[in-house]
């Protein structure tokens, strides 16, 4: 793999550490090591794992920001995509999950990142938060805000918005999980992820 920098290099072979051994089974030693520097240079980029850490969180911020912006939505802020979403059809609706599903899954990056917090979480209490952060708070977030958005413009049935995003999101996170543990299901899951979709549909959306 090709690194910009050499800041780079030591974020993405800490990040591969990390999903291999968990934040806390991994040394600045180590890191320097596989990287191929000497633990006293590794310091001159970074004061301490932690600091590593933040910019790995940092990195899979920007990388995820590029690949919803290739699909023309926003993905962090629900009142800059409800329009996006108010004359969506369920096919539609499909094509943007499975374009997402297929990043999340195949994406190297996004894949150790995952790992490294669901391995890190049982073992660290800033890796748990972040676990949480990653994969509920902000994803439960946003899809309760632009379900809640829909539903006020009159083309999503009214419920309670909260459990209709968990309807939404936790099948969705877990056919990933499945693929994480085994790839060879894929195809399984992206035909589970089209009749999931069609079925929340039928079941929320007033117009589609």
């Amino acid at each position: 793999m090709n690194f910009e920098t050499t800041k780079d290099r030591i974020i993405y072979e800490s990040l591969r550490l990390f999903a291999e051994k968990g934040f806390d089974g991994v040394s600045m030693r180590e890191i320097a090591a596989a990287v191929g520097m000497k633990a006293a240079s590794l310091y001159s980029h970074f004061k301490g794992k932690e600091a590593i850490y933040t910019s790995i969180v940092d990195t899979m911020k920007s990388r995820y920001n590029d690949e919803v912006m290739n699909l023309q939505i926003d993905g962090n802020d629900p009142s800059a995509d409800v329009k996006v979403y108010e004359q969506i059809s369920s096919e539609q609706l499909y094509g943007i999950g499975r374009e997402l599903f297929v990043y999340f899954v195949h994406d190297e990056y996004t894949r150790m990142y995952r790992k490294m917090l669901t391995i890190g979480q049982f073992q660290n209490e800033m890796i748990a938060q972040e676990y949480s952060r990653q994969y509920y708070d902000e994803a439960i977030t946003y899809q309760r805000q632009l379900f809640t958005m829909l539903a006020q413009m009159g083309n999503f049935k009214d419920a309670d918005y909260e459990v209709m995003a968990l309807h939404f999101y936790a099948p969705i996170y877990t056919m990933i999980t499945i693929c994480d543990r085994q790839p060879e299901r894929e195809d399984e899951m992206l035909e589970l992820l089209r009749k999931h979709i069609e079925q929340f549909v039928k079941v929320y959306v007033l117009k589609n």
